[in-house]
């Protein structure tokens, strides 16, 4: 990530990561890649060593303003909604 990014829990399970200037391409590889480090990374647990799997999206937005603005309720806003 970049220093112009910003990343944050929204709720329960729910990230969001804000990519400033990527175009839907560069949204997807960069959410390709961390689903694959993610993936590949081993978790040590007390009891256990584990590993996860994460579903990501990718969406664009005319402007970080319009994503800001709707971050507070972003299933309300249909952002991230199924």
């Amino acid at each position: 990530m970049r220093k112009s990014d910003l990343f944050g829990r929204i709720g329960g399970e729910e990230f969001l990561i804000l990519l400033k200037g990527y175009e839907s391409t560069q949204a997807f590889d960069f959410a390709e890649k961390t689903r694959k480090m993610i993936e590949n990374t081993v978790f040590r647990t007390h009891q256990k060593n584990i590993k996860i799997s994460i579903t990501l999206r990718t969406r664009t937005s005319p402007g970080a303003t319009l994503w800001l603005s709707t971050i507070h309720q972003p299933k309300k806003a249909g952002f991230l909604a199924d």
